[in-house]
This record gives C-alpha cells, structure tokens and sequence, in this order.
C-alpha cells in the first residue's frame, strides 16, 4: 500500500464530516474536483472503497467510517495543539453572525489594535456555527445559547428589534398613506423574527423580500418600506427612525463562548474583555424612540439617536 500522509486523512476526515465533495472543500479551501480526485487517489492507494457515490453526496461505507472515527480523535488533538499554539502566538479566530461582525465586532477591533497591536484576529462572519470543541474557532459571538456541554459562556448584552423607516416614510404614514412591509423570502419564514412578523404585522401589505437583513435595512433606507431591524443597525446615520408606538418583537441574547483552555491564553482573553465591553455598551442603551419632530422628519441628517440595543 502506498504511503498516506495526514493531509490525505484529512480530506477524509473532511468530507465524512461534510457529507459533500463541495463542503469538504469549503473546510480545506479547496476545490469540490480536486478533493474529488484526491479522495479517488486515496481509495486507490489503499484499495478499499471509503465512500459510495450517490446523488445525496459521499455516503462512507463501513470502512470509511471506521477510519474516520479513529481519526477524529486525532484530528481534535491536533487542532486543539494547533490552536493553542496560534493563540499563545497572538493569533485570535472569533466567529460570529456576519452583522455583528460589521456592526459591533469590527469596530471593537480598533480598540484592541490600539492597545494590544501584537495580537492578530481573525473574524470569521458566517452563517455557518463553527464547533468550538473541535478548535474550529477559539472564540464566539452567538445569538443561540450553546448546548454543548463544556463551554464557558456569558450573556453580554440582549439584541432589541423595532419596525424602521426613512423619515419621509413617516411622514406618509401621518398623512394617512400606506407604507408597505419589508419582509423575509418564503424559505426563511421558520425564523422567529420571520415568524413573529406572519403573526404580528400579518395584516400589513408586503412591498418587498429579502433573504438577508443587511439588503432589508438597505430597502428601508433606500424608501422602499418598513424593516423589523435590531437597534445595533440603525444607529445615528443610518437614515432611519423608529416607528412610534410600534409592535416589536422579543429581544434575544447575544452570548460569548469560548473553550475553558482557550479562554486562559491571554491573547484570547483579550479579545474576550474587548467584545464583551462592546457588546454591552451597545447592546444595552436604549434609543429614545419619541416621536420626532416635523423638522426631524424632513431633514434624514438629523434623525432620532437609535444606538444598537
């Protein structure tokens, strides 16, 4: 049998965990054809048949999962090493949501790159859950209170969502017009938010859908409706008020979470105070959601405080 080195376990490792050539690519930055060809070379080299090819992806036969349930324990290992390594060089991996990546995270940043410029972060803002146990991450930002059990976690601040729109928008609602609803597209409707909105603004007329939040507050401050937005995105200068007197739906708390080990390096430690300080500074000011006045209403540079929350 010819040699096999720990990259080709991996890819193994990869698309057993994956199911699919094009997620195994996606965790080792490759291509769904090459991990393809590497996982045919493999088989070859030990003749046996790891996967079975199907139009459900790479399903592993008795042998591939064998393999791989010997390697995952070598693999936590490794990364874990790996991992700490990175983290006592100054290398930091922090997974969160993608807005609170943009919105409070980066921005947090700037503060430690000021005071701490020897430690590196790496944000990685993705829909995906990254598995802190398995070293994908060393630390999380999390909208979901974790279930696994050993994590450390702490609840830093709680996000508040109301109905926005653009001041002119407003005004049309006070002069009896009708200002339609911005909302989720029909495969994200299993979303509490998304459901929340079926059940409290049902009655509203849908002008527009959008699978991201990002392009909702974007419709909202291009005129084109009401979006339900958390606070933390609607801030001074973002051309956006609050709907007064408003049906809003449940906050939801945005938890840190690290491993025990991790959480001890000071470089992560860190990166820890400086995301949690953030959060809680933005997740926990209440913007004063008066009405505003005509002159408010008619000039967008000068709309209501609506700091994240």
């Amino acid at each position: 049998m010819a040699r096999i080195s720990w990259d080709d376990l991996q890819v193994v490792q990869a698309v057993f965990e994956a199911g699919t050539l094009s997620g195994a690519a996606i965790r080792l930055a490759s291509s769904p054809a090459t991990i393809g060809r590497r996982v045919a070379a493999i088989e070859a080299a030990m003749n046996v048949v790891l996967f079975a090819r199907g139009a459900g992806g790479y399903l592993p036969t008795a042998a591939g999962t064998a393999l791989a349930r010997r390697l995952t324990p070598v693999a936590e290992a490794l990364s874990g090493l790996e991992r700490e390594a990175a983290a006592l060089s100054g290398h930091v991996r922090l997974a969160t949501a993608d807005t609170l990546a943009v919105y409070l995270v980066a921005p947090a940043l700037a503060e430690l790159a000021a005071r701490r410029p020897e430690i590196t972060v790496e944000l990685l803002a993705s829909a995906l859950r990254l598995d802190l146990l398995k070293h994908e991450a060393d630390l999380a930002l999390r909208l979901v209170r974790p279930e696994a059990q050993g994590l450390l976690m702490r609840r830093v601040g709680r996000i508040r969502y109301h109905l926005y729109l653009r001041p002119d928008r407003l005004e049309t609602i006070r002069a009896g017009g009708r200002v339609p609803l911005i909302g989720w597209d029909r495969g994200f409707q299993g979303l509490a938010l998304a459901r929340w909105m079926a059940e409290a603004l049902g009655h509203m007329p849908v002008g527009m859908k959008s699978d991201s939040i990002e392009v909702q507050r974007a419709a909202a401050a291009a005129g084109l409706g009401i979006a339900v937005l958390p606070d933390y995105m609607c801030g001074p200068g973002s051309g956006l008020v609050p709907l007064p007197e408003a049906p809003v739906p449940p906050d939801r708390p945005v938890w840190l979470v690290a491993r025990p080990d991790m959480a001890r390096m000071p470089a992560v430690r860190a990166v820890m105070e400086v995301v949690a300080r953030a959060a809680r500074r933005a997740l926990s000011e209440r913007p004063d959601f008066a009405a505003p006045s005509p002159d408010a209403i008619n000039e967008p540079d000068r709309d209501l405080p609506a700091s994240s929350s």
